[in-house]
């Protein structure tokens, strides 16, 4: 996880395409609600096909 804030929301952004750039499979979900927050991720496919999850929160949700 990458924690929000001191342009985290960019460091995520940007490591997909660092990661793109090596070759690996990603797929961004920006502004996905998850978890009770609202995140930015990236997912990532190793070459054995396993997914890595990279992400920032953005902030908490509220549940009631």
């Amino acid at each position: 996880m990458i924690r929000a804030g001191d342009g985290n929301r960019t460091r995520t952004i940007s490591l997909g395409t660092r990661l793109d750039a090596e070759g690996l499979e990603t797929e961004p979900e920006p502004a996905a609600t998850c978890c009770y927050a609202l995140q930015d991720k990236v997912w990532a496919h190793d070459p054995d096909g396993v997914g890595w999850e990279y992400y920032t929160v953005l902030e908490h949700i509220e549940t009631s």
